[in-house]
């Protein structure tokens, strides 16, 4: 029988040795943001970042910054890796606007 750590190990060699075999290029898209952490794609081709220290931003589709954090979100405990992580849009976004934000 097979332990969880040797699995997940086997699993980790296989995942590495595909990802070596693909083709991709890393690419920046902006520059400026603080600890980035989670995006999310906006409809209309913009994005939404979330930096560690509590702010979400928005990337314009040229890549562009926008230099004003979005208002309204929530302040949070920020230390060491505590702060503003995930950023999801609701489903339904495109007709209701919401947007969930998750803090550790």
């Amino acid at each position: 029988m097979l332990n969880i750590s040797r699995a997940l190990l086997l699993l980790g060699l296989l995942g590495s040795s595909l990802a070596s075999a693909m083709d991709y290029r890393i690419e920046t898209v902006t520059e400026g943001l603080e600890h980035p952490w989670s995006l999310a794609f906006l409809p209309d081709g913009r994005m939404l970042v979330t930096e560690r220290v509590g702010r979400l931003r928005i990337i314009e589709p040229d890549g562009s910054l926008n230099p004003q954090p979005v208002g309204g979100v929530p302040e949070g405990f920020v230390a060491a890796q505590a702060g503003l992580m995930d950023v999801l849009l609701d489903p339904e976004f495109a007709s209701n606007q919401q947007l969930y934000l998750s803090y550790a």
